[in-house]
């Protein structure tokens, strides 16, 4: 990662952990340039305002997915199984946030971020592992949803976003985790038990 991307993260990583010792509303671009150890002028070249930082936090693991991937790739066996198991640190790190931290980040993403693009090349990297495990998935037989893979995947997007959401408008009402596998399973259709639940 060049400086550019590790400066950039660095500004998303300390408005995170700002907001959730603060809550959002009270984190300013000041504190973030000071957690983040960068000017304002920095801070200004990256983001317009402080809230278009917290749009950015989607794919904040994609590090974390790919450290462990390998190990995901030899502890499973199933595509299916690894899917879950990736779909799983998203899961964590949105409960880590928090409803109002995750309220924040939800309604930014919605509000400025596409990360379907049709051209693979504007896809973040775990959009197209997901994408990649669809299809093995379907050539297993593990599914039965045919249905294009970058469209399920889209639609196991979309449904998160749904989750996220509703989380934080029942301020942590529910089991997070059981609500994302439900919809997974709905939108995926496996042909057998996903064992690591």
């Amino acid at each position: 990662m060049g400086k550019p991307e590790v400066t950039r993260k660095n500004i998303i990583l300390a408005s995170i952990k700002l907001a959730k010792e603060n809550g959002p509303s009270n984190v300013t671009v000041r504190e973030i340039c000071e957690e983040a150890g960068i000017s304002k002028n920095t801070f200004y070249l990256y983001f317009h305002n402080r809230d278009e930082v917290f749009g950015e936090t989607y794919f904040t693991d994609d590090d974390e997915k790919q450290r462990r991937f390998p190990q995901i790739m030899l502890e499973y066996d199933s595509p299916l199984e690894q899917f879950w198991e990736l779909l799983k640190i998203d899961i964590e790190r949105h409960v880590s946030y928090g409803p109002k931290l995750l309220a924040t980040i939800s309604m930014q993403n919605v509000q400025q971020i596409n990360f379907f693009s049709d051209d693979p090349e504007q896809q973040p990297e775990s959009v197209k592992v997901f994408i990649s495990l669809v299809g093995k998935m379907q050539r297993m037989g593990e599914i039965k949803n045919m249905s294009e893979p970058f469209h399920i995947v889209k639609a196991v997007y979309n449904s998160a976003v749904g989750v996220d959401i509703r989380w934080t408008q029942m301020d942590g009402g529910f089991d997070f985790k059981k609500e994302s596998f439900e919809l997974l399973c709905t939108i995926l259709q496996p042909t057998r038990p996903i064992e690591n639940y």
